[in-house]
């Protein structure tokens, strides 16, 4: 089997997985599966990450919730896509339960900066699912917008300028101001360096 097929073997097995599981929550196999944790494989694909990294992007919130074990992941998707998983999920283990008093979004802040420094994919599936989640929460109601500003700015903008993303970071800049109902106003030399 060629490289490709092998790739495409494993983001369909990934796929049919995540179906299952939706099925399993008792949710609408295209809302939750297209519109929830798909997103983040979406960006992950449209970036041409490793298929073990757009597996994961599709499997990560299943982990997560409980629907799919660890150990099921890797005999189906490999040991790479179930190691993604577990450890994405230690990095948005709740703040509390580690004894953290400060504000949980700057802990989530450092936790993605230390996984951006020990392995990178793991950082590029934080950023796709941070991206996912802001973007959808920008869409949702008051209370929704001011959670996606605040992780907009306090954990993935940061996280986008240690990666030297910054045509990213001056888009989502831009939408947050929107979403905050200023216009945007990122000045040309912070553009042309994106």
């Amino acid at each position: 089997m060629c490289i490709v097929e092998e790739i495409c073997v494993l983001i369909v097995t990934a796929r049919e997985i995540a179906q299952i599981a939706a099925r399993s929550g008792g949710a609408d196999v295209d809302d939750s599966v297209h519109a929830v944790d798909s997103g983040a494989a979406v960006h992950l694909a449209e970036w041409n990450a490793g298929e073990a990294l757009q597996a994961a992007g599709l499997l990560h919130g299943f982990v997560q919730r409980g629907q799919l074990e660890p150990h099921f992941v890797a005999a189906h998707c490999g040991a790479r896509v179930a190691d993604l998983c577990v450890r994405y999920q230690k990095l948005r283990s709740d703040p509390v339960a580690s004894g953290w008093s400060g504000n949980p979004l700057i802990l989530q802040r450092i936790r993605s900066y230390i996984a951006a420094y020990e392995d990178p994919e793991l950082a590029f599936l934080c950023i796709a699912d941070l991206l996912h989640r802001v973007r959808t929460g920008l869409e949702g109601d008051a209370r929704h917008r001011r959670t996606a500003i605040d992780e907009g700015r306090l954990v993935l903008a940061p996280l986008l300028e240690m990666l030297g993303m910054f045509a990213l970071r001056v888009e989502l800049e831009e939408q947050l101001m929107v979403a905050e109902g200023r216009a945007p106003q990122i000045d040309e030399a912070a553009r042309q360096a994106s």
